[in-house]
């Protein structure tokens, strides 16, 4: 429409018809006062979004956009979020707030550190459409799926040196000391420290020794070969198509291949079925520091932020492991050239078909569930020996 009007404008200067300007000019007037009323509505608009959100792949999550208009605003904006690939939704852009909100099930995990949202509009009639992308801080952590498991048979107890390590304990009902903590209600009358209660000013009581609870330490291989991902130019706004069919924003988090994410739903899901089963469970991996989690987000949280990598080798982190713990490393092929080196008293659980193995060792197989299948220590080829 502008190109017309401008064209029709030039060509009724050069020859001379009045009406040909006229008509050009009145075009060319109107198309810029709609661009101008356009990109006026957008400047009067602005962008709310959830500074934080939290979610695991598979499960549903909830998630918003709010345009907040100025007073006076009127006219009607295209919303799309660029980071998921969300269905954009018509929002009037009148005065106050106005909210879309759809449950999405997210296929893929790690961390984003923005929201990507652009914003369209064409007023009057289409005349002209004016876009612009905003981009709002965030902290968006979604963590990998997990499926049902149940820890491997004899990892409660640690072999090294010839030597079989009970449990370390817990605190509960048992006989000898362990600690003082402070009287919480339920505590019995018979269990408080009364030397400790005068000194602090306040009730304490004794916690015992109970031998039913496992200090475990779960590990995942990060060792990958470099990805090569395609995603969308942030920097670049798309064309109104780009609006309805947008790639997804890729994570800060660098990605696995199929193999590595594989192994981190294993990790995943055997941290989770400790934390069940009230172990005290610490998660290593080559891209971040030993960390005990308490609770299953904070397990999420880790996974979520989990790098993959040539540069993230998980077994010569080994040294940070306490050394009383149960070790559980989910390896795959690509830990192969660490393997070797890595001590008697980590079990393996191999995500996938391993050539060798070296420790006690168990196959994952992944359905609706994980089950987990005992490897001979003397297995060698593509699919190992499994005991029976």
């Amino acid at each position: 429409m502008l190109a017309t009007c401008g064209l029709l404008f030039v060509v009724g200067v050069f020859r001379a018809n009045y009406l040909a300007v006229a008509v050009g000019s009145v075009g060319l007037a109107f198309c810029t006062a709609s661009a101008y009323m356009a990109w006026d509505l957008l400047k009067r608009v602005s962008v709310a979004r959830d500074l934080t959100l939290r979610g695991q792949v598979g499960s549903p999550i909830p998630f918003n956009i709010s345009l907040v208009a100025e007073p006076g605003t009127r006219g009607g904006i295209v919303a799309k979020d660029q980071n998921f690939g969300v269905h954009p939704v018509l929002l009037g852009a009148s005065e106050g707030a106005r909210e879309a909100t759809w449950l999405l099930r997210l296929t893929q995990r790690g961390h984003w550190n923005h929201f990507r949202t652009m914003l369209a509009t064409s007023i009057p009639a289409g005349l002209f459409i004016a876009k612009k992308e905003v981009v709002t801080q965030a902290d968006v952590v979604i963590g990998p799926a997990t499926l049902p498991v149940e820890l491997p048979d004899g990892i409660g107890e640690v072999t090294w040196a010839g030597e079989v390590r009970a449990r370390p304990p817990r605190a509960g009902v048992g006989v000898d000391f362990l600690n003082i903590r402070e009287y919480r209600p339920g505590d019995r009358v018979r269990r408080v420290h009364w030397r400790a209660s005068a000194r602090h000013d306040e009730l304490f009581v004794r916690e015992m020794e109970h031998e039913g609870r496992l200090e475990l330490v779960v590990a995942v291989e990060t060792l990958s070969p470099r990805l090569a991902w395609v995603s969308d130019d942030s920097t670049r706004y798309p064309s109104l198509a780009e609006l309805w069919t947008t790639t997804p924003a890729l994570p800060t988090t660098g990605l696995g291949d199929t193999l590595g994410e594989r192994a981190l739903v294993v990790a995943a899901s055997l941290s989770l079925a400790a934390l069940r089963r009230g172990h005290t469970v610490f998660l290593l991996s080559g891209s971040q520091e030993l960390k005990r989690v308490r609770s299953r987000e904070e397990a999420m949280d880790y996974w979520a932020r989990t790098n993959f990598g040539p540069d993230f080798p998980t077994i010569p982190r080994m040294g940070e492991v306490p050394k009383r713990a149960a070790k559980l490393l989910v390896a795959t092929h690509h830990s192969r050239p660490y393997l070797p080196s890595l001590s008697r008293d980590w079990a393996v659980v191999f995500a996938d078909s391993p050539a060798v193995v070296h420790n006690t060792a168990w196959l994952a197989a992944l359905s609706d569930r994980i089950d987990l299948y005992p490897l001979d220590a003397r297995a060698a080829g593509s699919l190992g020996r499994v005991a029976v």
